[in-house]
């Protein structure tokens, strides 16, 4: 497949079944189906709820009928109600927050699940560079090779760099390419990091391309990463001048190729917006079961899920409760970046 779109990490469509080899007595009661991903950017949390879809039947069953609760460690209950298409509740996720989910459907059925809610983590970008490598200081060469490092939010407007665990889904342009140590490779694709480079001005000064970026791998649509704790880059560190702001050590290159779906104000276009989902453990988990050897299209998502059985969190059914922060960091011009 190609022009793989992780569409996958909004709330999933009600398919989960789908995924499952559920082979039942024709007489045998199917099971009970929950999607549902806490978004710290929504102000009105969704879940759906439904029995699994027989093979001979053409329409999942919703279930409308339920008690359905997410609970956090402090106490705070949130209900959630029916509004004619999926169950809806008017919340916002904290950060760094366990939450409980609890559904009792009206024939006694009891359906639970846990997860956290990632950090308030960011995408930030590290403009400081030695003038050695050519293609750090060409200005259109700049805006395809930048090194970036994770953070997290300290306080109003501040964040300190982040080295520990965390589970990070980045999309861009069609292709990308990283040196992160922990990225998967699942979706890895035949070509070298300097493909990204389009214009054919960039061949004349090929002979100033660095080596090591040069060799760079490239992934297919998105860049999944699973960075361990105590992670260390591996970026050179004569890449970087006295005054650079974050320390090597959490730094990590990040480049693609251009998106050109957005306009800045001056009806220029926005060349790069990396999407950063950060997610709990288990919608990774979920996530990455789903598309390990897939192409997967936004659209097709419910036609091409895997037949092989997939992770799910819900104890008394299937299916997944799990979280995500969703941050963007755009690329305007030579070193101005936006992070939202």
């Amino acid at each position: 497949m190609k022009n793989i779109v992780i569409g996958l990490i909004l709330p999933l469509l009600p398919a989960v079944s789908c995924v499952e080899k559920i082979v039942l007595d024709p007489m045998e009661e199917m099971p009970v189906v929950v999607n549902c991903v806490l978004m710290t950017e929504r102000t009105t949390q969704e879940l759906d709820l439904y029995y699994a879809k027989r093979p001979s039947e053409t329409a999942y069953v919703p279930i409308t009928d339920a008690k359905v609760v997410v609970r956090d460690a402090s106490g705070n209950s949130h209900a959630f109600q029916w509004n004619g298409e999926r169950w809806t509740s008017d919340f916002v996720p904290a950060y760094k927050t366990r939450y409980v989910l609890e559904i009792e459907t009206r024939d006694g059925k009891k359906l639970s699940a846990e997860t956290t809610v990632p950090d308030d983590y960011l995408l930030v970008p590290n403009p400081y560079f030695s003038e050695t490598p050519y293609f750090f200081r060409h200005p259109q060469i700049y805006i395809q090779y930048n090194t970036y490092y994770f953070a997290r939010t300290t306080g109003a407007s501040t964040f300190e760099p982040y080295s520990g665990e965390l589970y990070a889904w980045i999309t861009c342009g069609a292709r990308l390419s990283t040196d992160h140590i922990d990225v998967d490779i699942f979706n890895l694709i035949p070509g070298k990091s300097w493909d990204l480079i389009l214009h054919p001005y960039f061949d004349q000064v090929k002979v100033y391309y660095d080596t090591y970026i040069e060799k760079l791998p490239l992934y297919q649509g998105f860049l999944r990463i699973h960075q361990r704790d105590s992670f260390t880059g591996s970026v050179p560190e004569e890449y970087f001048i006295e005054d650079n702001r974050a320390d090597p050590n959490n730094l990590f290159i990040l480049s693609s190729d251009p998106e050109l779906t957005e306009l800045n104000e001056d009806g220029t276009p926005v060349m790069f917006k990396y999407r950063v989902r950060f997610v709990s453990p288990e919608y990774d988990r979920f996530l990455k079961d789903l598309i390990t050897d897939k192409w997967i299209h936004e659209d097709e998502l419910a036609q091409l899920y895997s037949m092989e059985p997939v992770y799910s969190n819900i104890a008394g059914g299937l299916g997944i409760f799990g979280a995500e922060v969703t941050r963007s960091t755009s690329y305007f011009g030579y070193l101005h970046h936006y992070i939202e």
